[in-house]
């Protein structure tokens, strides 16, 4: 147990919801004895992080993965199994925990709306116990790096989302914690933006050795930031492992796009086409049938460019939860 950071073993969470009642007297009724049923938002998940791992959690919407952060974080308890995290139980060692935590929610702010960020910076040092010019000198650097430091005097509700997301990355690592859970970092941001705040944690993780804990429908953050996916589906675990295995096992294609001048001869196939314009075609290739197809494309056009491509994980995982396919071992 030690060697983990995070361990988690058998955790489920069950919430009690309203249930439907048709009729006028079980209507009635429902008004003071509410009917209600359970709902299984987690279903006996274990999984184990070691320190500094960079580990993306994806799921549809519905699959659980809010109801995991919220356990993790030690807003709630598991209904059953055990979470143990830097540890120490999240939910029953919450105030002790969360000293070495960061904690990122999209649709909740770190910042108060009306002040400057520089102002909920100095307020979260002082809860922390950090010396105020030390935590200055913390806030500027990390503000630079990610270009808002011309920002920290401005008013948070002046401040773009893509914006007011850095200042909430920097007021979650100002402790440096040794965990640092994020929902959905990236949103808000362009793809200049984007790519600094990706670098930047990278940075991060490589020298303090944070462990990153991610949740993200962009599975572009995912495949660049981390280098291991747990992937969750109607409150069950259905993958946990390298990208680059799922990749393996679900990727069984490739995209070819060819740029051509002229069509020699025509080109007969009878693959799936992704866009076809009067000198471009980009389509879908088995790995079986790549060599052939190849060698049949050089010989049927004028090639301009001609690209081999991997499938997102993005399509690899639209595929998984399409067709309900089984773990990867």
């Amino acid at each position: 147990m030690a060697n983990y950071q995070i361990l988690v073993e058998n955790m489920s969470k069950t919430f009690w919801v309203p249930d439907k009642v048709e009729g006028f007297l079980p209507k009635i009724k429902n008004i003071f004895w509410k009917k209600k049923k359970d709902k299984k938002a987690i279903q006996n998940v274990s999984f184990s992080i070691k320190r500094g791992e960079l580990v993306g959690y994806i799921g549809e919407n519905g699959s659980g993965k809010s109801t995991t952060i919220k356990m993790l974080v030690g807003i709630y308890p598991p209904t059953s199994g055990k979470i143990t995290c830097l540890g120490k139980d999240p939910f029953e060692e919450r105030l002790k925990y969360v000293k070495d935590i960061g904690v990122v929610f999209g649709n909740r702010s770190l910042l108060t709306f009306d002040i400057a960020p520089k102002y909920s910076l100095d307020l979260y040092a002082a809860i922390y116990d950090i010396p105020a010019k030390k935590a200055i000198d913390i806030y500027t650097k990390f503000a630079k790096k990610l270009k808002v430091d011309h920002l920290l005097d401005v008013p948070v509700r002046k401040l773009s989302l893509g914006e007011r997301m850095k200042f909430e990355i920097i007021a979650s690592l100002l402790h440096n914690p040794k965990i640092i859970f994020l929902d959905e970092p990236t949103i808000g941001l362009d793809l200049l933006a984007r790519e600094e705040m990706i670098q930047f944690l990278k940075k991060v993780n490589e020298q303090n050795k944070t462990t990153i804990f991610l949740t993200t429908h962009n599975m572009d953050d995912i495949e660049e930031l981390c280098n291991r996916v747990i992937i969750v589906d109607d409150g069950k675990k259905v993958y946990d492992g390298p990208i680059k295995k799922v990749k393996q096992a679900y990727a069984n294609w490739k995209r070819i796009t060819i740029v051509f001048r002229n069509k020699f001869k025509p080109f007969v196939h009878r693959f799936p086409v992704f866009e076809k314009r009067k000198d471009y075609l980009q389509f879908k290739c088995p790995n079986d049938k790549l060599k052939q197809t190849i060698s049949q494309v050089v010989d049927c056009f004028d090639i301009i460019d001609l690209k081999i491509e991997e499938p997102q994980l993005k399509e690899i995982v639209k595929k998984i939860y399409k067709e309900k396919m089984v773990k990867v071992k």
